[in-house]
This record gives C-alpha cells, sequence and structure tokens, in this order.
C-alpha cells in the first residue's frame, strides 16, 4: 500500500530507511508499548517505521507548519499517512511536549550542528540538542531501543559528544551501506538499548 499514500520520490526513500534500520538490527525484544519518530518532517517515513517496528507510532515535527509550493504543509501531508496505519498520528510541535513512555524511538538527522539548523530557518531558541536528547533518552521505557541516525563525519562526532554528556553508552553502527540511498553524503547509525536498571553508562561505544 505504500504507493497510496507516497510520491515516488518518497517511496524510495522509505525503501531506503528500511534498509537502514534492517542494518541496525531487530528490535523484536522490545518492551510492549508505541513507538516515536522525533522530527518527522512530512511523515513519509511511517510506512518504512511500521514494517521496521509494527505497531502504534507517534511522528513529532517542529516545524510541521513548512508550506511546498502547492501550498499543502508538512501537516497535512503527514496527517494523511497517519490515517493510512491504525493508531498512528502526527503532532506539529516539539517533541519536549510529549511523555510517552515509548519502546522505540527513531531519530533521522537530528540538528547537532547549528549551521544546518539556521539554514533552514528555524528560531535559535530551538536549538537545544542536548536538552532534547535528554528528554528522548527519558521518553524511552526500560529496555527499549533508540536509533540515530547523522549525516556526515562532523555530525556523527559531535552526536558521540552529546551521547557523552548524557551519560549514554551507545553503540556506533557505522557508515550505512545500502545500495537504496538516494543521498551523496555518508550517514552513520547509533542504536542505544536502554538499560533496564534504569542506569545509564558513563561512554560511548564504537564496537
Amino acid at each position: 500500500m505504500w504507493p497510496s499514500v507516497l510520491t515516488v520520490n518518497e517511496l524510495h526513500e522509505a525503501a531506503y530507511i528500511l534498509d537502514l534500520l534492517d542494518e541496525v538490527g531487530s528490535v523484536s525484544a522490545r518492551p510492549d508499548g508505541p513507538s516515536l519518530d522525533v522530527g518527522s518532517k512530512n511523515g513519509s517515513n511511517l510506512p518504512a517505521f511500521a514494517a521496521f517496528a509494527p505497531g502504534r507510532w507517534d511522528l513529532v515535527e517542529v516545524d510541521a507548519h513548512r508550506r511546498y509550493l502547492s501550498l499543502s504543509t508538512r501537516r497535512a501531508h503527514g496527517e494523511r499517512v497517519a490515517r493510512a496505519f491504525p493508531g498512528a498520528r502526527y503532532v506539529a510541535g516539539s517533541v519536549l511536549d510529549l511523555v510517552g513512555p515509548y519502546a522505540t524511538i527513531t531519530w533521522i538527522l537530528p540538528f547537532v550542528d547549528p549551521v544546518p539548523h539556521a539554514a533552514w530557518g528555524l528560531p535559535s531558541r530551538l536549538y537545544e540538542p542536548e536538552t532534547l536528547l535528554t528528554h528522548v533518552r527519558d521518553l524511552l521505557l526500560p529496555g527499549g531501543t533508540l536509533i540515530v541516525v547523522n549525516q556526515g563525519e562532523a555530525e556523527r562526532d559531535l552526536q558521540r559528544s552529546l551521547f557523552d554528556q548524557c551519560k549514554m553508552r551507545v553503540r556506533l553502527v557505522g557508515k550505512v551501506r545500502s545500495p537504496l540511498t538516494p543521498f551523496r553524503r555518508p550517514r552513520y547509525a547509533w542504536r542505544w538499548d536502554k538499560p533496564t536498571s534504569g542506569v545509564h553508562s558513563f561512554h560511548v561505544d564504537e564496537t
């Protein structure tokens, strides 16, 4: 049913996202609970997320009212995609307003560098990467999985520093090598399985 809710370009990118998530590894042993995607843009990757981790998904996007040439908004597109998946919802707002908890959280290309953040026209008050990561960490259920994807080596290294600041021992899956990628710049994936004890480790594991 993907072609019924996605454009051709969106369908190709969703297939790439599913391939990327498959490389990160299964979440079949996750606790019971809904899933969350942070920074969902127009929600077009929801089919990939739902295939990777079946169940109810929340999609949150702080820049949800950005308009396309058609005058439609990201929010309108995201709500249409969400309607095709039982229990899914598109949330126009900040992830800081969500209370969770969630069993799986995906975060594709978080703003860890202020330059791209400003280039997208977002106000500087919204640039708070450590605050956002700490909140996302706390939204996750014990035993749940957080998957983060960065673009380029510089953002990968900034992400590593943020994980350290938030006292999270995170596994760098590495460079994503998918034949389906529509992108030129390399992307790097991280996976964090939240300890069931609730105690956070203190360094990044690159094994």
